[in-house]
Formats: C-alpha cells, structure tokens, sequence
C-alpha cells in the first residue's frame, strides 16, 4: 500500500492514502475521505476489518446493517 492508493470506507466511501507510519510491526495509515480525516493499520485495511477497506463492496455501508441498528434502536434503545 503506497500514497494516492484507493481505499473504501464504510461512512464515507471512495478515499486515498495520505501518509503511513511504522509502528511497532505495522504501519499506521492515514486515508483522505473528501474533507474527513481517519486512520487504520494497514494490516486491518489489507484484511477488511474495520471501517476502511481495499475491497468497495467492504468498505460500502451494507443496508442490512443500517435495518438491524434502527431495529435495535427501537427495541433496545440507542444507548
């Protein structure tokens, strides 16, 4: 994974890859989403853990998620 590499994220959707940072066995990256800033280890982007993928239909918001949160909200309450 190099600068200007495309990545997905979850909420945001289509980015790129501003910065990475060594820490420890891992880099850090820094991933561009229009004007929102986050960070995952390039590890869990590689995997498709997390809120930021490699993969567009991982890094898309799946529908069934956003049902099974406003169900659960409702019947459990939001916090």
């Amino acid at each position: 994974m190099k600068q200007m590499d495309i990545v997905y994220h979850r909420e945001y959707g289509k980015g790129i890859v501003i910065n990475k940072t060594l820490k420890g066995k891992d880099y850090l990256v820094m991933c561009r989403f229009g004007d929102t800033v986050d960070w995952s280890l390039e590890s869990k982007i590689v995997r498709g853990e997390g809120d930021i993928s490699l993969d567009k239909d991982k890094g898309a918001r799946a529908p069934i998620d956003d049902l099974k949160s406003s169900i659960e909200g409702i019947l459990f309450g939001d916090g």
